[in-house]
């Protein structure tokens, strides 16, 4: 995943069909929702003067010995184009298992806003397959960009009436599913064998509130449940985390979910920060984004740990 500007700052801060989504509207109150420019209100502002800090290039010098089940997360990104690579230059996941003892890849399968979708679909196709023949467990995540409908517009209601709300509402939810949908078509239905489906939830659109925020997200979930029947997980960072349990959702527990947390700092060594509020405690760690791997065709990787044994990640992907 690409991580932008303003996360490295919070942390340096210390922190199955459906309908389209407008036919959930009736036509009664379709004139009555605005398509947006969507606007990220993720985190709280910054005064600007935090410098990035270089985490952790490698699992060793963070700490983590061969004993550590170890893993990395990859998109389009880590695929440069080039005039001999007009799609992409591929990751060498038998280099990557040789020389780093990896056992696990996570994989972008899909985008919620729609940014250069084709090539999400194409490479988490390419590099699932390669990975999988180099014996890694693999799993898909799904970016998510809430309200956005696939069309790269933010849906809002207009004026404060209960039609606009109910309208407005109906149009998140429809969103959610549509989102599940995609991600389970483009993680080839999710079978066992790889990871169940994560949901990378990183963005909070502009004007919606977090308790809207962590509907959306129970929508999504349960959907991806319902269409896979197998129990997602989520990737977060300390700061997503602690609002979204705080928030009470009628119908979920979010803390139940598997995390995949994303803390980074080489002072954290072989520990992330605790995180109490969450039941099952951490499944996996994403401890760095600057990781340096002779494979990977850019200069910058994320690099991952998962919290139990081999035995334990593979019963994970079979469950």
């Amino acid at each position: 995943m690409v991580r932008k500007l303003s996360l490295i700052l919070l942390f340096l801060l210390g922190i199955s069909l459906i309908a389209p989504p407008s036919n959930a509207i009736t036509a009664g109150t379709r004139g009555q929702i605005s398509a947006a420019t969507y606007k990220s209100c993720s985190y709280p502002p910054s005064n600007g003067n935090a410098k990035e800090i270089v985490n952790a290039r490698s699992w060793t010098e963070q700490g983590f010995t061969t004993t550590h089940v170890k893993g990395v997360d990859v998109s389009m990104w880590q695929h440069p184009k080039s005039a001999k690579y007009p799609k992409g230059k591929p990751i060498n996941f038998a280099k990557l298992k040789s020389q780093y003892g990896i056992s696990f890849a996570f994989l972008k399968g899909s985008d919620g806003g729609g940014r250069d979708r084709g090539r999400s679909k194409y490479w988490f196709k390419k590099d699932r397959k390669a990975a999988k023949a180099q014996g890694l467990v693999v799993g898909a995540y799904h970016y998510a960009v809430p309200g956005q409908l696939g069309t790269g517009k933010m849906i809002a209601a207009k004026g404060s009436d209960a039609a606009a709300k109910a309208a407005a509402s109906a149009s998140r939810r429809s969103d959610a599913k549509l989102q599940a949908k995609l991600a389970v078509t483009n993680a080839l239905g999710n079978p066992k064998g790889d990871l169940p489906i994560t949901l990378d939830f990183e963005e909070r659109p502009c004007g919606w509130s977090w308790k809207q925020t962590a509907v959306w997200t129970k929508d999504f979930l349960l959907e991806v449940e319902r269409l896979t029947g197998r129990k997602p997980m989520i990737y977060a960072n300390g700061y997503f985390i602690n609002k979204l349990v705080k928030v009470e959702v009628a119908g979920i527990d979010f803390s139940s979910y598997k995390l995949w947390v994303a803390m980074w700092g080489p002072k954290l060594g072989t520990t992330p920060k605790e995180v109490p509020i969450w039941k099952s405690e951490w499944t996996f760690w994403q401890f760095t984004s600057h990781g340096a791997l002779k494979g990977v065709p850019v200069k910058r990787t994320d690099l991952n740990v998962f919290s139990g044994t081999l035995e334990d990640l593979n019963t994970l992907a079979n469950s």
